[in-house]
């Protein structure tokens, strides 16, 4: 720390950081004292940054502006807590890329047990081979599209949490419900390449699992979080605080989800003309675990605690919530199912 001396009609001062105080560290002397021998009085004065530097009220949304950020929340709820992205790697990043690299593993794999087998064999595994260039191209149409989506959807819902104060419980929900809407889109992509139910579904819970995980870690990863405020503010309105810091994971794994057993799913429907069926996952999964969320945080009065897969962290949910998913997830089976006959 740096003193200086203060005379009258000459003020000196010196600056000096003690942890997170900025602190002024002030000598006062009289002409008499210097004469005989240096006395003073040490004043300590500690000072805070301006209200209106502080990045927690303050922080570019995306390039050129500033908003502030709302410090009460809505609906009951509180504000989200930001995210700690003072370091950029961590072992929840580590298992955000493990599960593209596991896919990509199947995908090498794969490929390799197609290339090492004879003709014969190769025409009956032909579902097995690798995109061609036609089929490669659809992918990277379909991974672009789902990267413009995610952008264009996330980030407006992600600026209602880090700056309008709406709670996650809300914001994840309506990306829910998006995504869950669209995902027939991407199934109809992939669907016109013709080449039967065995190959669209390998192309799906392979090579688009590999594809649409490694986008999520890439985009969403801490390092273009934390470098990237578009980015950063888009995976907000999905964070939620007690996800952290495997956020990232689960989402990933929502994804698996979708590619693995969903779209196989969805193409199964529309290869034996039973399209309807598609309303099933969008009504349970969509609706009914979308709207659950919002329901027991602002209204749910009985509550209960269960463990999450993979995990012995335990989560608080409520009866009111639960009965949500129970009721469109009953509901659905009488508005898909009534169009066809039983067997």
């Amino acid at each position: 720390m740096r003193k200086g001396s203060i005379t009258p009609g000459s003020p000196r001062a010196a600056r000096a950081v003690v942890g997170c105080v900025d602190m002024e560290t002030i000598r006062l002397s009289s002409l008499d004292a210097q004469r005989e021998g240096e006395v003073g009085v040490t004043v300590e004065i500690p000072c805070r940054p301006p209200p209106d530097l502080d990045p927690q009220q303050t922080e570019s949304c995306c390039v050129y502006l500033q908003c502030p950020a709302r410090q009460t929340g809505w609906c009951g709820l509180p504000v989200e807590e930001r995210p700690d992205l003072s370091t950029i790697w961590d072992q929840a990043e580590a298992y955000s890329l493990a599960i593209p690299a596991f896919f990509l593993f199947l995908a090498l794999l794969f490929t390799t047990i197609y290339s090492g087998a004879d003709e014969a064999t190769q025409s009956t595994l032909s579902w097995m081979r690798p995109p061609d260039m036609s089929t490669f191209n659809t992918l990277l149409t379909t991974l672009g599209a789902t990267a413009l989506v995610l952008v264009l959807s996330m980030y407006p819902i992600g600026l209602l949490t880090w700056y309008g104060g709406v709670n996650v419980a809300i914001t994840r929900k309506i990306t829910h419900v998006i995504f869950i809407s669209l995902l027939p889109l991407t199934v109809v992509l992939i669907n016109e390449q013709g080449e039967g139910l065995a190959r669209n579904m390998f192309l799906a819970m392979v090579w688009q699992s590999l594809s649409s995980t490694l986008l999520l870690a890439i985009m969403f990863g801490k390092a273009c979080r934390k470098n990237v405020p578009v980015l950063r503010i888009a995976f907000a309105g999905i964070e939620r605080s007690e996800d952290r810091p495997h956020a990232l994971t689960w989402f990933s794994l929502q994804m698996v989800g979708q590619t693995m057993v969903q779209i196989p799913m969805i193409q199964w429907m529309l290869s034996n003309d039973k399209g309807l069926l598609i309303w099933i996952p969008f009504l349970s999964v969509g609706l009914g675990d979308g709207l659950a969320e919002p329901v027991g945080r602002i209204w749910g009065k009985h509550k209960y605690k269960v463990r999450a897969m993979c995990t012995s962290k335990r989560y608080t949910r409520s009866l009111e919530g639960s009965a949500v998913v129970f009721f469109w997830t009953a509901v659905e089976p009488y508005i898909t199912l009534k169009p066809y006959p039983y067997p």
